[in-house]
């Protein structure tokens, strides 16, 4: 066989083992199947023709580009060869383009430009996510990765549309492939959503307190005037997620209305979060710093980790119904509990308070709004400031 240029097709081989020794080029396959040899790699590619124009589909690497990667044989490219046939038949897009950038290089690029929208622990996330769980998408150029391929990474973690890992590494992926204009996008939820479970799998709730038992825990935790004890102590009373109270900074602080006001990019649903405060909850702040310092700062700079709550509250010993070691988490869930318990106030109050979703009325008005100083003066915020007047008094019962 005469070895020809990189553009040249060249008469089929007896097999991958011979095109691959028989160096660079295009080798034919049958039935429009191409293997594209270039130094150590081999991708096999299907050719056809749409509107009009020569298209070309990825389907697949001939070789290993890594240990986790399985090769894909002439019998499964044959395969896939098939079913975009039959996809283009019924009218279906398939993806069809150039190579483009490698999907390792893509996820790269869109986690550092996207990192000033994340808290750390959240780039830290999405990054261990797409390490532990892409690997067989890593060599592979992302216009030529297939909704197969998205869903056969997402299968081994998926809990449901709207919950755990697989959800949320499914919606990093989507953003990568649109920040590479990959159209249509194999892992959006309408393409997938045929290939994978539509069913949510039980959530388990963060071991909590019981109600009963909160004031005199805080009473323990009072006696010990650490940062860490005074961070839990803070998140408790103000009902908030631990990543927005160890992150808060004296900026963040509105004396003038005794409001914390936690900005949208540390927050879950990335909008702005007022919490009123009340003497109690100052109380656990400590000495003014300031404006850019943590409000709750470790010993080697920055804010304390979020394993750092953890162990503290495993030395009170207490315990969720279950018998299982409360989380920080968990007080939340107290004081919805507790709330809700108190039949005077209203669950959209209850549900602000918690930074919830809420109706889709409410969310369309509240969504994208900036904390203004009306409405830190407004009867609803005094709402909300009743509610946690009334919460930071029980909890606090057993207080010196």
């Amino acid at each position: 066989m005469t070895k020809l240029n990189r553009t040249a097709t060249q008469d089929r081989p007896q097999s991958v083992t011979h095109a691959l020794k028989s160096g660079d080029g295009r080798y034919a396959f049958g039935r429009s199947i191409y293997l594209v040899v270039r130094g150590r790699s081999a991708l096999w590619e299907y050719q056809f023709r749409q509107d009009g124009r020569l298209r070309t589909m990825s389907l697949g690497s001939a070789v290993a580009r890594s240990p986790l990667e399985q090769p894909v044989t002439i019998t499964e490219a044959r395969a896939k060869r098939e079913a975009a046939w039959i996809a283009r038949r019924n009218g279906e897009a398939v993806p069809t383009g150039a190579r483009g950038v490698r999907f390792s290089a893509a996820a790269t690029d869109y986690l550092k430009n996207h990192a000033a929208e994340w808290s750390p622990k959240q780039s830290k996330d999405h990054k261990r996510r797409i390490e532990l769980y892409t690997a067989p998408l890593s060599a592979k150029p992302v216009n030529r990765i297939t909704v197969e391929d998205v869903a056969a990474v997402l299968r081994p973690i998926w809990t449901g549309p709207s919950h755990g890992r697989g959800s949320k590494l499914r919606g990093i992926l989507e953003k990568i492939f649109a920040a590479n204009e990959v159209e249509p996008n194999p892992a959006s939820w309408s393409r997938l959503q045929h290939k994978l479970s539509t069913k949510s799998q039980h959530t388990v709730s963060y071991p909590a307190v019981p109600s009963a038992d909160l004031p005199g825990l805080m009473a323990d935790l009072e006696k010990d005037d650490s940062t860490i004890t005074r961070a839990i102590l803070f998140a408790t009373l103000t009902a908030t997620r631990q990543m927005e109270t160890l992150g808060a900074r004296w900026c963040e602080i509105d004396f003038k209305h005794n409001a914390w006001i936690v900005p949208a990019l540390r927050t879950k649903k990335r909008i702005e979060h007022a919490v009123p405060l009340t003497a109690k909850m100052i109380a656990c702040l400590g000495p003014r710093g300031a404006d850019d310092e943590y409000i709750f700062p470790s010993r080697r700079g920055g804010h304390l980790s979020h394993a750092s709550t953890g162990p503290v509250l495993a030395e009170y010993k207490r315990f969720d119904t279950d018998g299982n070691a409360i989380t920080l988490h968990g007080m939340r869930s107290t004081f919805g509990v507790w709330a809700h318990a108190q039949k005077t106030f209203d669950k959209i109050t209850i549900d602000r308070c918690l930074a919830h979703s809420l109706s889709k009325v409410d969310e369309a008005y509240y969504r994208g709004k900036k904390i203004t100083p009306e409405y830190l003066e407004s009867d609803t915020f005094k709402l909300r400031r009743e509610l946690m007047e009334a919460w930071c008094e029980f909890a606090t019962t057993l207080c010196s």
